[in-house]
């Protein structure tokens, strides 16, 4: 992990560590009011609760951008990191996407010049000839923004459409899409990035829109509770509560509690947070 001293999580490829905060390399842009709530709660329970998920190889923050915000905002030097081989194929990358007033949707659509399509051919578009943008409609026919130079292009022109006056955005996995549009929201569909696109994003310093990336990963650690004054340390910190959350988060195959075929994380109970 980038010369870091870390905690391997038997049979899972994940190593539990301590990162200078400022070594970190962001992929997105955070929304400021999230960050700030997020570090009042922080403060308020006196712990980072989950680690932040990073490249071992670039500590590129792959899920805990809010999280990476607050803490600085809170003067941590150090961030609990989940560090993992973001090579593996049992991590992917997804999107994240907006629904918003279909009214909006279609004045925005308009105004960019797309040209009407059917929303499955739409849909289609996006994910095999990308990068691009289209805005999904409720009803009638959609919108198709032409052919874009890169997956960052692409979700920079659709936050300049859900960020709009009047949309009333609200998040949704993409998974989703068809839940959105049968409640009646117009769904701003933009081509799903690359882990390249995200590496790159990170060592460039051109970050996403806030909420672009959906990375699901085969396994990750939660509810570790590092509290704060261990991460607002001069210091590198011990590694000794990292080591002993890392022997009882994880189940081995013949476990009592676990049948299945491989090692297990368990989300940490409140007592067994470190203290």
């Amino acid at each position: 992990m980038s010369g870091l001293r870390a905690v391997e999580l038997s049979g899972l490829g994940i190593r539990l560590g301590f990162a200078p905060l400022g070594a970190l390399r962001q992929h997105e842009e955070v929304f400021a009011d999230a960050a700030r709530s997020l570090a009042l709660a922080m403060e308020s329970e006196g712990v980072l609760l989950d680690p932040l998920m990073v490249d071992s190889s670039t500590l590129a923050v792959l899920d805990g951008a809010h999280r990476a915000s607050a803490l600085a905002s809170l003067g941590a030097r150090w961030a609990a990191v989940a560090a993992v081989d973001y090579g593996s194929p049992e991590i992917s990358v997804g999107r994240w996407l907006r629904a918003i007033d279909p009214g909006a949707a279609r004045e925005a659509a308009l105004s960019l010049g797309m040209a009407e399509e059917g929303p499955e051919a739409a849909r289609s578009a996006v994910d095999s000839h990308g990068p691009r943008v289209a805005v999904l409609m409720p009803g009638g026919p959609s919108y198709l923004g032409p052919a874009l130079g890169s997956a960052l292009e692409a979700h920079r022109l659709a936050r300049s459409i859900w960020a709009r006056p009047g949309s009333h955005p609200e998040l949704i996995p993409d998974d989703e899409v068809g839940r959105a549009l049968e409640s009646g929201r117009a769904v701003i569909y933009v081509s799903a990035p690359s882990k390249l696109d995200v590496l790159r994003a990170a060592s460039s310093g051109e970050l996403f829109p806030p909420r672009s990336t959906r990375h699901r990963f085969g396994a990750r650690p939660l509810g570790l509770g590092v509290p704060l004054g261990v991460l607002r340390s001069d210091s590198e910190p011990d590694l000794s509560p990292l080591e002993e959350a890392a022997r009882s988060a994880v189940l081995q195959p013949g476990d009592e509690g676990h049948r299945g075929e491989r090692p297990l994380i368990v989300r940490w109970a409140a007592r067994g947070r470190c203290a």
